[in-house]
């Protein structure tokens, strides 16, 4: 993986690629802010982040990534624009193997706009960069 990044943004994104392996959507969830835009080619959405919201996100995340047959996921390559002292524009890559392609990975990229305070940092938006399930349809790994 190659970073470079403060340390607030290192640690948010080390931990967020580790839970994601763990297939633990729930405290993914709480890595976010409790407003948060969420953006891509299907358009924009605003969700609070609450209970209801991460048990939402967790239920849906784990259905898409089961069906598709998720084996991992890894951060390719992150870097950091930091916008001013609290904020910064991550864009990360993403590589992610899925059970009917073995070991062929699939590139990803996610933008996301981080709020740092208090020495913690957190998502408030993010940008999908690909419809993933358009992606994923396309080369048969969905099919619907």
């Amino acid at each position: 993986m190659e970073i470079r990044t403060t340390p607030e943004v290192e640690t948010l994104f080390s931990h967020y690629e580790l839970l994601q392996q763990q297939l633990d959507y729930r405290s993914i969830a709480k890595l976010y802010g409790n407003k948060i835009i969420a953006a891509g080619p299907y358009g924009i959405e605003f969700h609070s982040n609450n209970f209801v919201t991460r048990w939402q996100f967790e239920k849906s995340m784990r259905a898409f990534y089961h069906q598709a047959g998720l084996t991992s996921m890894r951060i390719l390559r992150l870097h950091e624009n930091k916008i001013s002292e609290q904020y910064s524009l991550v864009n990360i890559s993403w590589s992610a193997t899925f059970s009917k392609t073995h070991s062929q990975p699939f590139e990803f990229h996610i933008s996301y706009l981080v709020r740092k305070r208090r020495h913690k940092a957190e998502i408030i938006m993010f940008i999908a960069h690909e419809d993933e399930k358009k992606v994923l349809q396309g080369y048969g790994i969905l099919t619907s």
